[in-house]
């Protein structure tokens, strides 16, 4: 992720949201110890913050 206005850079509990989200299944909210939907409502804004969406492949890549 880059430093432009609105990134989540130098996040940490952004970052590991995003690492984990690559996670199957329930996984994610069971690793972070947060509901599914916590999870869900945290990618969103990841999205809405950066412009990339972290549950696709070309949002991880970029």
């Amino acid at each position: 992720m880059s430093d432009a206005p609105g990134s989540c850079a130098g996040d940490d509990e952004v970052v590991a949201i995003v690492s984990c989200a690559i996670a199957p299944g329930l996984a994610t909210a069971r690793a972070l110890g947060v509901h599914n939907n916590t999870i869900y409502h945290r990618l969103n804004r990841v999205q809405t913050l950066t412009g990339l969406d972290p549950r696709t492949y070309r949002g991880l890549c970029s």
